[in-house]
């Protein structure tokens, strides 16, 4: 029954208008005020209880009162939509580190199913829709459709797989109570002159009581850095300002290694010497 008396307005009106009418002042008043004509109130119920406005609010209320709602179809397929998409990135993801793991190229020359021989990444692709049903789906969609196995997707994957190690790697040394430095400047291809990131360091290894029971010495390559100054103060200046943007602690440094270069190991105005004034210990 739709017909409710409210005891504090001393009115009776219409509980599904109320709840679920989209019509915000009727002008039977049955959603805002409820009705205290009481002489002509079997007239009113009948004129509503036949208005538009009443059957739509009724055909919700009776939704909501059994738990559903009008986009449930849609809910359900927005749903089943994101749980697919994320098992379509997590087998991404896992091929990406597959490749990544085993220095394999991602591209070739050719970037198409239609081919014979294809890049690492799609070869792969196509291995695991031969025996699993989620990527099999995707390689049926039909030409146009999204599905994430672009070259900007690969980069997009390859980069925030490569901040998260990175991150993790960081917080590694910065959690060591010593390490060592050993950069490097060398050319790519392109003729610029990248200086190589490379932190050896001290890992304690606990047991579950969080007891040291032994150490391992690790050595970890964070990257490259395109070099602009290539002058000892130049390099000196860029290699605190490494350490700072992975938020490494200069003190904890008790080590440093170049090649035999006088702007890198010059015992005067090297890069050792001037990095020295500022961390002593770094031998």
């Amino acid at each position: 029954m739709w017909l409710c008396y409210s005891p504090k307005l001393d009115a009776v009106y219409c509980e599904p208008c109320w709840l679920f009418s989209e019509e915000r002042k009727a002008k039977d008043n049955w959603r805002e005020h409820g009705v205290r004509d009481w002489r002509g109130l079997s007239k009113k119920i009948k004129i509503h209880e036949n208005s538009q406005q009443h059957i739509f609010a009724c055909c919700i209320y009776e939704k909501w009162r059994h738990n559903e709602t009008i986009d449930k179809n849609i809910e359900e397929q927005i749903r089943y939509q994101s749980n697919f998409w994320v098992q379509v990135l997590e087998r991404i993801v896992n091929i990406t580190l597959a490749l990544c793991k085993n220095s394999l190229a991602f591209r070739g020359h050719r970037e198409s199913f239609d081919n014979e021989y294809n890049s690492n990444f799609l070869t792969q692709v196509q291995l695991l829709a031969k025996y699993d049903n989620v990527m099999k789906q995707v390689l049926s969609m039909p030409n146009g459709s999204i599905k994430y196995l672009s070259h900007q997707i690969q980069n997009e994957v390859i980069h925030c797989l490569a901040t998260h190690l990175k991150a993790t790697l960081t917080a590694d040394i910065n959690s060591s109570p010593f390490y060592s430095i050993i950069m490097d400047t060398t050319q790519d291809i392109t003729k610029r002159d990248q200086l190589s990131q490379v932190f050896r360091y001290l890992k304690i290894i606990k047991n579950e009581k969080d007891e040291a029971t032994s150490i391992e010495i690790k050595e970890v390559f964070l990257g490259f850095t395109e070099i602009y100054n290539h002058t000892a103060a130049g390099l000196h200046e860029e290699i605190l300002n490494l350490l700072e943007k992975h938020h490494i602690k200069l003190s904890n440094c008790r080590g440093q290694g170049y090649d035999g270069a006088n702007v890198m190991s010059g015992i005067y105005n090297g890069v050792q010497a001037l990095f020295k004034k500022n961390q002593p210990n770094a031998m």
